[in-house]
């Protein structure tokens, strides 16, 4: 399992024995190629802003879009006009067809065209560029697995807006705040004292020192998989 807080729910749902399930905490290794892109020629070729904060995530119900929006409203009716939000990831859910109309419908319904940025799915290089030059990265999600959105996060060094949820707290990434997911006003308080002091990226600095920590993490991380493979080898 990715985390302890799905091992959890493995043993809540499925008669598993414990000795048989192991918990890997998979990390990001940056590649050299990230930091060797133009960011400001990604952000003009979107037309973005120079201020925004980031969620790369599908329009699934459980990663809870709407509340996130609701939060940028709540903001932009206490006087903060410039507040943005650039998204990207799969406009759809099969499991919802109706949702990702649902939060077009927001957008369009509260007048929020020039502070939402739904750019769809793009290619892993722009993703990439996307986070770099983000002001910071919010993740409202109801449910995660380990995220690889806070792993990115942390490999790059972003400030981070996170769900106060089990798995994040076990995530433990640093500059991180906590909000609660149902209550888009915790949010926007949040996101309403700190907007003023955040800045757009990339922190070059920040990304050295934090690309230069992800090297023992990776060797930690790579030691814990083979430990698992020795354990499942054994015999009996």
């Amino acid at each position: 399992m990715s985390s302890e807080d799905a091992r959890k729910d493995l043993f809540d749902f499925y008669d598993c024995p414990p000795a048989k399930v192991s918990v890997y905490h998979f990390c990001v290794t940056p590649e050299r190629s990230w930091f060797s892109e133009k960011t400001k020629a990604t952000s003009v070729h979107f037309q973005l802003p120079q201020k925004y904060l980031y969620f790369p995530d599908q329009f699934w119900r459980h990663k809870n879009h709407l509340n996130l929006f609701k939060a940028i409203l709540s903001l932009k009716k206490n006087g903060i006009c410039g507040i943005a939000l650039v998204l990207t990831g799969k406009d759809h859910d099969y499991r919802s067809p109706e949702y990702g109309q649902k939060l077009k419908d927001f957008i369009k319904d509260h007048h929020l065209e020039s502070n939402i940025y739904p750019l769809g799915l793009l290619s892993r290089k722009e993703q990439i560029q996307i986070m770099r030059a983000a002001a910071a990265v919010v993740q409202p999600s109801y449910f995660e697995g380990w995220s690889m959105l806070v792993e990115e996060s942390r490999t790059l060094g972003k400030r981070l807006y996170l769900s106060d949820i089990p798995v994040h707290r076990e995530q433990k990434p640093p500059r991180s705040t906590y909000f609660d997911p149902h209550d888009p006003e915790d949010l926007a308080a949040r996101l309403l004292r700190d907007w003023p002091t955040l800045t757009p990226g990339p922190d070059q600095e920040i990304e050295k020192e934090c690309t230069a920590l992800s090297h023992p993490i990776s060797v930690k991380r790579g030691r814990e998989f083979l430990a698992i493979l020795n354990k499942v080898l054994q015999p009996g």
